[in-house]
């Protein structure tokens, strides 16, 4: 029912569009034609473009201390401006505002999660769709089942506290023509549901820059704190334990 919500708010928001299939497919090509989707969206390029992500978690899909790793589920905003796919509406009755066109028509970041589980594969495929404003602002939103690197430290276990990151950088780019910007100052928990193990006690959604060979790279960090829910444990396993050599 919270989803039909979301979606019939989506709708509101974005209101009645009365353009054409054939205006919008004539802005599609307009904007395509000669675009060369190797060259960064930046007029002058000897300045950064800037990167701005959010995370709009959605649940805990699995904590395993056992393998060190940590798999979240949820949406990853990317979102950049592109001065080369702006357009004037009045030119297609005033109303064609916004646009979809896919990562393999336009510039996108080659953003990769920095620790995962496995290995490493883009963020933005060829297929992923992403929403143009007429102002170039391009906005792409990825639902996926993050699963990523998590050292496990059990020294309190049944009272135990645990951090992991997940870290997103992209390859091949340094500070000096990417910056990256958290939307945010922590991840996004209106969609969250509850796990039955871990309280998720605190967020942080930050960019932290680090020198590799005299280079500065940034990578955008989304941090995660949780608390093992102790109960089960202390009143199926500690107990009973203690009773038995209590009467031993």
């Amino acid at each position: 029912m919270r989803a039909v919500y979301l979606v019939l708010a989506f709708c509101l928001q974005q209101g009645v569009e009365g353009y054409t299939l054939d205006q919008e497919t004539q802005l599609h090509a307009n904007l395509t034609t000669e675009y060369d989707r190797k060259i960064r969206p930046y007029q002058n390029q000897t300045e950064p473009i800037q990167i701005s992500m959010d995370f709009y978690m959605e649940k805990l899909s699995e904590f395993s201390e056992k393998e060190n790793k940590i798999s979240v589920v949820g949406s990853l905003s990317i979102e950049w401006k592109d001065f080369r796919l702006t357009w004037d509406p009045t030119d297609y009755d005033g109303d064609l505002n916004q646009t979809s066109l896919f990562v393999s028509d336009i510039w996108a970041p080659n953003l990769f999660l920095l620790n995962p589980y496995e290995k490493q594969t883009p963020i933005l495929s060829d297929g992923t769709a992403c929403t143009i404003q007429s102002n170039g602002y391009v906005t792409c939103l990825l639902a996926d089942n993050f699963e990523t690197t998590c050292s496990a430290d059990i020294s309190n276990y049944p009272f135990d506290t645990q951090i992991c990151t997940l870290k997103f950088y992209v390859q091949g780019s340094f500070a000096s023509n990417t910056l990256l910007q958290n939307a945010s100052s922590t991840i996004r928990l209106d969609l969250y549901e509850i796990h039955g193990l871990w309280y998720l006690t605190g967020t942080r959604n930050y960019v932290q820059t680090y020198r590799i060979r005299g280079m500065s790279c940034e990578v955008l960090q989304l941090e995660l704190k949780m608390k093992r829910r102790n109960s089960y444990c202390v009143y199926n396993i500690l107990l009973p334990i203690f009773f038995i050599n209590l009467i031993q």
